[in-house]
């Protein structure tokens, strides 16, 4: 039977024994495996989100959200009336341009409720799900099924574009914490120009939005973000 002499003995050792499991060398990285620190740099950036798609009328991607696109809302309005609304929850991507260059930014968690609600005169008006589907080009008969208007809005779904007005809006969670909302604030500052009652506008220097925001009650630092608050025709 043949055998192994020492040396070949010794060299398959050295390919088959493993390193101890507190040597850092096998987790170092090929090349350059030091780590430098400037311990003199300024504090990288933080704080609350920015916003980045400036208020105004944007065409869009449209999308249906991953989880949930669809959905039933189920709220009580002011007057007592208890509403079953079918809700679609979409996101909406914008090409921008901004000191960088151009790139693309995509609004998440934008709702369209298919509740057709009435003016003081009695007329009804489109829901906010009937002008997403007439910014988006889609043309159902009245009356149309629920599953219906689905389907459309799954073939649309990455596919087709719309146009939307771009919205600014921050919520204050201290202030809902701190049981400080009432009937003359609500939580919310919009960019709306019509905003609801118990909103706050939000500030303005030299004509133009600031980026950050504060709560006017609390002063507590908000976050800020962009909302797809109404949908308007295609340009053709």
């Amino acid at each position: 039977m043949a055998t192994l002499d020492e040396s070949t003995l010794d060299t398959m050792n050295n390919l088959t024994d493993k390193p101890a499991l507190d040597d850092p060398t096998p987790n170092m990285l090929n090349g350059d495996d030091t780590i430098d620190v400037d311990y003199d740099a300024p504090e990288r950036a933080s704080g609350p989100y920015v916003p980045q798609v400036y208020p105004g009328v944007y065409p869009f991607l449209f999308a249906l959200e991953d989880d949930t696109p669809f959905e039933v809302r189920e709220y009580d309005t002011k007057k007592g009336e208890h509403i079953r609304e079918f809700t679609v929850n979409h996101k909406a991507t914008i090409s921008i341009t901004d000191a960088a260059g151009p790139k693309e930014v995509t609004i998440r968690f934008n709702r369209a409720g298919f509740h057709q609600w009435t003016d003081k005169n009695g007329n009804k008006l489109n829901s906010q799900g009937g002008e997403l589907l007439r910014s988006l080009n889609i043309k159902l008969p009245p009356r149309t099924p629920q599953a219906q208007v689905k389907q459309a809005l799954q073939e649309s779904d990455s596919r087709v574009m719309g146009r939307g007005v771009v919205n600014w809006e921050a919520y204050c969670k201290a202030c809902k914490e701190d049981n400080r909302l009432d009937a003359t604030w609500s939580g919310i500052v919009s960019t709306k120009p019509r905003t609801k009652k118990g909103d706050a506008r939000w500030p303005k220097e030299h004509g133009r939005y600031v980026t950050e925001v504060k709560c006017p009650k609390c002063g507590a630092e908000l976050n800020g973000r962009e909302r797809i608050t109404d949908y308007r025709l295609p340009q053709e």
